[in-house]
């Protein structure tokens, strides 16, 4: 990583700290449903990764979808208005390219509006297809260690944008504070699960993507912060 990227990293950690909630900021890597790293998800036998039908949201967005951990996934960012997303920056041409910003309710809402079955991940559905394509690090608060469960970095390159999985996450498109600040555009995607988390029920769990010689992290972030979306739907 070159020493620009690891300056923009730091400014990154620093600037969401101070947006943080009683000390738990985005940048707290940890399991967030209180599980160990010996009962951690893992892959199922019965993983596929092919590409899938499309996608309309009520505003006629189309979206490609890919069938990955036996759930269809959408492969780009959402970018469907409703009260409580917005624009980088208010600008629309950063929607038309990275999708919108939600905040954790407006994410829920959004995603059902793509149709029946349609929601947004869980955590261990984040966890279960990180670690397939690797694994992913996270925070141990029993031990106040950061950890990591098999090749977040693996992950990264399979699950990022031109990686061998499909899904196509973006490392870049930043994250709002939810008060007209904007952070981090060029050096972070954040994508919302609908986990809350177990101590601070005004945060929830959320999977970061850096880039390729960073790796998959879990966090907590607090719920009027306005982060990526990529949406779900249980096969049939």
């Amino acid at each position: 990583m070159s020493e620009t990227h690891s300056a923009k990293v730091a400014i990154t950690v620093a600037l969401i700290g101070l947006f943080g909630t009683l000390g738990a900021v985005i940048l707290n890597k940890y399991l967030p449903d209180g599980s160990t790293p010996e009962n951690a998800a893992s892959p199922t036998e019965s993983i596929t990764s092919s590409v899938d039908e499309m996608v309309e949201d009520p505003e006629g967005n189309r979206y490609p979808t890919v069938q990955l951990v036996g759930k269809r996934w959408l492969t780009q960012n959402l970018n469907y208005y409703v009260t409580g997303s917005a624009c980088y920056d208010a600008d629309p041409e950063n929607c038309r390219k990275y999708g919108k910003l939600y905040n954790w309710e407006a994410a829920q809402t959004a995603c059902a509006a793509l149709g029946a079955g349609w929601r947004l991940p869980t955590v261990d559905e984040w966890k279960e297809l990180a670690l397939f394509y690797g694994g992913y690090g996270y925070y141990d608060r029993t031990i106040k260690e950061v950890k990591k469960i098999g090749d977040p970095e693996k992950a990264m390159r399979a699950l990022s944008k031109g990686g061998n999985s499909g899904f196509e996450a973006l490392t870049y498109g930043g994250w709002g504070g939810g008060a007209g600040d904007w952070h981090s555009f060029d050096v972070v995607g954040i994508y919302w699960s609908r986990t809350e988390d177990q101590e601070f029920y005004f945060n929830a769990q959320t999977t970061q993507f850096f880039d390729s010689d960073s790796g998959v992290d879990l966090h907590d972030s607090s719920k009027k912060y306005l982060l990526s979306c990529r949406c779900i739907q249980d096969l049939e």
